[in-house]
């Protein structure tokens, strides 16, 4: 399983044709909560990650936070897009995240 990082993805805002996201909230993991941030652009997640910053998915429960998946850049056909499993498919895909 994956380790909470310091930066997590909680929402997502996809492109009008859906085929990427266009921008993620991300909130702060402080060790014992998450507390937000602000959201950033899709190109600022992909430099981040090349970077070496680790970003993680997570979703909120009746229970509280629950853990998602590690963030990667995969590239596709000369494209990156930003995904927590390396599909091939030529689509972000952060998982089941909510919209804004």
């Amino acid at each position: 399983m994956t380790e909470w990082a310091m930066n997590v993805i909680v929402r997502v805002h996809d492109s009008k044709d859906e085929t990427h996201i266009e921008s993620v909230e991300i909130m702060k993991w402080t060790g014992s909560a998450l507390v937000p941030d602000k959201v950033y652009l899709r190109e600022g997640v992909i430099r981040a990650i090349k970077q070496k910053v680790r970003i993680v998915t997570a979703t909120r429960e009746s229970a509280g936070w629950k853990l998602g998946a590690e963030v990667m850049v995969v590239l596709i056909n000369g494209a990156e897009y930003i995904k927590t499993e390396a599909d091939g498919i030529e689509k972000d895909n952060l998982g089941e995240l909510p919209k804004f």
